[in-house]
């Protein structure tokens, strides 16, 4: 393989998403991979989605100071372009089984073979960028695939003729996953629960997720006299997100308001300015993308995760420990992290229960610290950027050793 004058060995990692290691859950994951890698490695970034210009500077300037090179190759990754029934017949076989999902993949071009093929380890986050295209059939590289999320469990169930495609759209996803694992050397989950669930040819390891330690924080509760700020964070466009801010604003505030009517709700995140609010509902405030998430956090008395679908583990839980703030979660929400009920979180599923465990905080300066302090513990303990960059370093030596030893499956 070719080498320049770094003599470390060369890394690869696709990704649908630029790496920004503040803008959200899978952003935050593969800029803390990249950053591990890059430790070690001499990283070069492909990046297969289409980040907004601020998104794409942010990640080059990231790349750029964690000593990786960023490229984006949108159209490397796109589907071929066929006639709408060809494109449909494609989709339609591709659903079918796993032979016939394997002919529905087109090669890459030849340009983006020749880098994963030059390249001494290939990591590719998610399996998106995958999901019409196929990895060249003489890669060498060992080939570490982060599942990060079970994408099938956020699709949303349908009726009648929608339930028809959605079967098509989940059974696409499981089979296209199951082309990758077929040939990698190791998959990556969030979670002992993804872990559990994942049907996979190859070893599995648990890489939990991180947030990277703000600096300066003020974990103080702020004083009773002090109206309080209930806090959700998180991309709207992510449907497990936008459906929990609903449950919430429509079914948990109200309740909250009722008793705590001083209260405000917060709601912060890229089209997050775009949720209904009951008609005049001044006490519920959506901020839309904001530039600094760390003052929004500062400003929280609690930090809520309503979420009701979906897999994986929540960043904005882990970011919330790293603030040292009190967390409300659903059990789903929570899924995957190692909490303890009534220790490091407090858990509910109902809108009752949820509002009341919010109220009890507002109410119990004594437990919103013990629970803000236990969770800051746990994230120190489980999910910091040390233990994550070490994590990664073995599942990335681990794969080239497997490899070596002719542990995979081309």
């Amino acid at each position: 393989m070719t080498r320049t004058d770094d003599a470390r060995p060369s890394c690869v990692v696709v990704t649908p998403v630029a790496p920004i290691p503040s803008a959200g859950g899978t952003f935050i994951r593969v800029a803390a991979t990249v950053e591990s890698l890059a430790s070690h490695y001499r990283v070069t970034v492909v990046c297969t989605g289409a980040p907004a210009a601020a998104e794409l500077e942010r990640s080059r300037d990231y790349c750029a100071g964690v000593g990786a090179d960023l490229r984006v190759e949108t159209e490397s990754f796109g589907r071929a372009r066929r006639s709408r029934l060809a494109q449909r017949l494609v989709t339609l076989a591709g659903a079918i089984g796993a032979r016939t999902e394997r002919f529905s993949a087109d090669p890459l071009p030849s340009a983006t073979q020749a880098t994963l093929r030059a390249a001494d380890l290939v990591w590719l986050c998610r399996q998106g960028p995958f999901m019409h295209r196929r990895l060249p059939a003489d890669l060498a590289a060992p080939l570490v695939v982060d599942v990060d999320d079970l994408e099938e469990r956020v699709i949303a169930p349908g009726s009648g003729v929608d339930a028809v495609r959605v079967w098509l759209a989940r059974r696409k996803i499981v089979l296209a996953r199951a082309r990758l694992l077929s040939t990698a050397n190791a998959a990556v989950v969030c979670s002992d629960v993804d872990a559990a669930r994942l049907a996979a040819a190859c070893p599995v390891r648990v890489l939990p997720n991180t947030y990277p330690t703000p600096a300066g924080i003020n974990a103080v509760p702020a004083p009773a006299e002090v109206s309080p700020v209930v806090t959700m964070i998180g991309r709207m466009g992510y449907r497990p997100n936008h459906d929990g801010a609903r449950w919430l604003i429509e079914r948990v505030w109200p309740l909250v308001h009722r008793s705590r009517p001083d209260a405000t709700l917060v709601v912060a995140g890229p089209l997050s300015e775009t949720l209904r609010c009951p008609r005049h509902e001044s006490s519920i405030s959506l901020l839309g993308e904001v530039d600094q998430v760390g003052e929004v956090l500062q400003a929280a008395s609690v930090v809520v995760a309503p979420i009701r679908s979906g897999s994986g583990t929540r960043v904005k839980i882990l970011e919330a420990f790293a603030f040292g703030k009190p967390v409300v979660s659903t059990t789903v929400g929570a899924e995957g992290i190692d909490v303890v009920d009534g220790q490091s979180i407090l858990l509910a599923d109902d809108p009752a229960g949820f509002a009341d465990a919010i109220l009890r905080l507002f109410d119990d300066p004594s437990l919103a610290r013990s629970i803000a302090d236990g969770g800051s513990l746990l994230f120190a303990d489980r999910y910091s950027f040390t233990r994550f960059r070490a994590q990664v370093l073995d599942i990335a030596t681990e794969a080239i050793s497997s490899a070596a030893a002719g542990g995979h499956a081309r």
